[in-house]
């Protein structure tokens, strides 16, 4: 029998002058094994070529679409307005400067349709140096379903 698709996503990578980085993190989202998504590109009015890159991008795939903020509204603004634009039920939200393995946005979608109580996905994160070479994890201290409340707390 075979398994139901996932449901679309809608992806907003925040950035804020990276321009230098946001190819890796573009390709490696672009590369994703659930393809299913809108990649939402949220500019927070960056003073370098952020946005020409971005458009090579969006040139490049019809799933990106580029914004750029009309004024720097910090981190939060940012993602608020990133979430805005979205038309998915699902949004994963990620930032310039990563590198995804292809296998995130199955993984995340995929735990979240199969626990329908949880609002919030975490990862365990790898540490890459200079070479791309794993250096370090970093792992969240959570249960595998934990209370929103305690993760508040």
């Amino acid at each position: 029998m075979a398994s139901k698709p996932l449901p679309r996503v809608s992806v907003c990578l925040l950035t804020y002058n990276r321009a230098h980085l946001l190819a890796p993190t573009l390709d490696s989202l672009l590369a994703q094994s659930h393809g299913d998504f809108e990649l939402i590109i949220n500019d927070n009015h960056s003073p370098d070529h952020t946005e020409e890159v971005c458009r090579r991008y969006e040139k490049l795939d019809p799933r990106v679409r580029y914004f750029r903020n009309p004024v720097n509204v910090y981190f939060a603004g940012n993602q608020n307005a990133a979430v805005l634009r979205s038309s998915e039920e699902y949004i994963a939200l990620v930032h310039d400067g990563d590198i995804y393995r292809t296998d995130l946005l199955e993984k995340w979608t995929g735990t979240l349709v199969a626990e329908p109580t949880a609002a919030i996905v975490f990862n365990t994160l790898d540490r890459l140096d200079v070479h791309g070479r794993v250096f370090g994890q970093y792992r969240h201290p959570y249960a595998q379903l934990t209370p929103g409340l305690t993760t508040f707390d």
